[in-house]
């Protein structure tokens, strides 16, 4: 009886043992090389290594794109505009307002309507700071990039104690 306990034992291990080598093969991947007709996959993330790629192509339109020999596709960047992409940091309960957005008041007044005269200065307020001052109102705060800016575009345009001050015409 020992000697069939075995057996049968032996039997199993080697049909659980074929089962396992099946089983394997079964859910592993055949690896086959690539023929020479299929591209070899790109390594290319964007539109600059798909360029320097070899097999890609640079095609030209709007956008430029770039194709690589696996058919992925990418765009190139947007040229960087010539234009100012900063905007005025401006702080809680206020708003910018005026025509050329040269104005900065409290964020609960009216609208703010302006001549609509474009002046040099107002470029400088791109970049400055609208929130409210000691006053407790909103004001551009007159740090010294926004004083040099407005002081090298207008000569007749001054500071009053960190506030703009705007004369009507």
């Amino acid at each position: 009886m020992s000697s069939l306990k075995m057996m049968l034992s032996l039997a199993l291990a080697i049909a659980l043992s074929a089962i396992a080598v099946l089983l394997h093969g079964a859910f592993t991947p055949s690896l086959t090389p690539l023929s020479p007709h299929q591209p070899v996959p790109s390594s290319a993330i964007d539109f600059v290594s798909c360029a320097q790629e070899a097999g890609s192509s640079v095609e030209s339109g709007t956008p430029v794109i770039c194709r690589t020999a696996d058919g992925r596709v990418f765009a190139a960047p947007a040229p960087a505009s010539t234009a100012s992409t900063t905007a005025p940091f401006i702080g809680p309960g206020c708003k910018v307002g005026g025509c050329s957005s040269e104005l900065c008041v409290d964020a609960d007044s009216d609208d703010v309507i302006s001549t609509c005269i474009a002046r040099p200065q107002f470029a400088c307020y791109k970049t400055a700071r609208c929130e409210v001052q000691p006053s407790g109102h909103c004001g551009w705060t007159a740090d010294a990039s926004l004083t040099q800016c407005i002081a090298s575009t207008s000569p007749d345009h001054t500071m009053s104690s960190g506030y703009i001050r705007m004369e009507v015409q």
